[in-house]
């Protein structure tokens, strides 16, 4: 029996009906991979944040600072194992040889740190890393983040996402599904201004922080009734990681 022959047998309902199945299987599986997925990929949303010559830039190891690291933020504040985190600051020294990163407490491998100059390192989030704050060490100087690191994994079902009102005059609002452990949420904007918002849980999907001025975050951290971090996800596109 032909191909054409084959279909022919069915209405053109039952073949839509088919395609749409068909669509919806492969379509969110492959959204989740997408956001879930452990990568050392990144968009070129983190290449318009670095200095013009930065990728021309590669020497070898050279010294270390005369004064302690200073991180100014992290970009993205959030990721997975294997993830490429671009930390931005000052006094990092020229690619020390003694030099360390840790997450959470978790020290990077040698083999995750990709580059190392004085205003900027390029570090991949390193295996067992865990939610917390993020420490360079130059020669012995430490420099310590002032927002935690948030790292998660595809066990976590909290996602965060922007929610834009329709009401003139109203900024952007960020939105939380999966959220019913979270009693208190921080987000800091690139410029420094801090929101803060408690939540009382009662749906599935709730607002998270309301009227933020811009979209560009330069940390969000949520808390749970005890204080402990709780990790998260959203869609690094829509964050412009």
């Amino acid at each position: 029996m032909s191909l054409l022959a084959f279909i022919d047998r069915f209405s053109f309902r039952q073949i839509l009906s088919a395609a749409l199945i068909l669509a919806i299987t492969f379509a969110v599986p492959t959204t989740v991979f997408l956001i879930i997925q452990q990568t050392r990929l990144y968009s070129s949303a983190h290449k318009s944040k670095l200095p013009a010559n930065y990728e021309l830039v590669k020497e070898p190891f050279g010294q270390p600072s005369k004064r302690p690291p200073q991180i100014d933020y992290l970009r993205p504040f959030l990721g997975k194992v294997d993830d490429v985190v671009f930390i931005f600051g000052r006094d990092f020294g020229q690619n020390p040889p003694s030099r360390e990163i840790y997450f959470g407490g978790v020290k990077a491998h040698e083999e995750d740190i990709l580059r190392w100059h004085d205003d900027l390192i390029e570090v991949m989030v390193p295996e067992g890393a865990v939610s917390g704050l993020v420490k360079v060490v130059d020669n012995h100087q430490e420099g310590v983040s002032d927002w935690p690191f948030i790292v998660y994994d595809e066990t976590v079902k909290t996602r965060v996402f922007w929610q834009v009102p329709a009401g003139v005059g109203q900024g952007n609002r960020l939105m939380v599904e999966n959220g019913w452990a979270v009693a208190r949420a921080v987000a800091v904007t690139s410029s420094g201004q801090v929101f803060q918002a408690s939540l009382k849980p009662g749906t599935a999907i709730m607002p998270l922080v309301e009227n933020l001025p811009s979209r560009d975050l330069k940390s969000l951290v949520l808390y749970d009734q005890n204080g402990l971090l709780i990790p998260f996800f959203v869609n690094p596109l829509d964050f412009g990681f």
